[in-house]
């Protein structure tokens, strides 16, 4: 496994913070906060025990965010109290056809009130959730493993439109693509 840890910026202080996969982008910073917000758990498949963990730096105190029975698999920050991530059934099917698809989820975590922004047809998940335009729009990538196209709505999921079709899809390591081989969003 890997582990996750934070170093202070005048280098006197190191933190190891929880085990995780080594995906760059299960990683973010908050906007403007010393929040961090990561996928944490081990085993390499990413339909098991991956949970939502958010670390509160200047508390050093850690909230968990995925309910029982989910796994979280991606996520992008809309504010410093707003995130939303990629979450599907907990499941360690063999079949990897019938293993489960995530939809897109909105977590606010003052008040700790969770929703689903996005639903996929039977077959399809929603992954990479990026925030954009200062939190006004949200981007993500839906396939059915053999194809894949960008989606664009705004913050609820509404008025959702295929903005990108037929992408390809990155590389697959057990339920996880690296879509930021064949995705990446230019934001001056």
């Amino acid at each position: 496994s890997n582990t996750i840890s934070v170093l202070s910026n005048d280098g006197q202080s190191f933190h190891k913070i929880d085990k995780m996969l080594k995906y760059e982008e299960w990683f973010q910073w908050a906007p403007s906060n010393n929040f961090l917000g990561y996928i944490q758990g081990s085993n390499r498949i990413s339909t098991i025990n991956k949970k939502l963990e958010i670390m509160k730096m200047s508390k050093d105190t850690k909230f968990i965010y995925t309910p029982r029975g989910y796994v979280d698999r991606d996520l992008t920050w809309k504010s410093d109290n707003q995130i939303f991530v990629s979450r599907s059934a907990e499941s360690d099917l063999v079949d990897v056809a019938q293993r489960p698809m995530p939809s897109i989820y909105q977590i606010n975590l003052q008040t700790k009130k969770q929703r689903k922004v996005t639903s996929p047809s039977s077959g399809k998940g929603d992954f990479y959730p990026i925030s954009i335009d200062n939190g006004k729009s949200l981007i993500w990538i839906r396939t059915n493993r053999e194809q894949a196209s960008v989606l664009i709505a705004n913050m609820n999921g509404m008025k959702q439109r295929v903005w990108i079709e037929e992408i390809d899809l990155g590389t697959w390591y057990y339920e996880h693509w690296n879509w930021d081989e064949v995705f990446s969003l230019y934001q001056p």
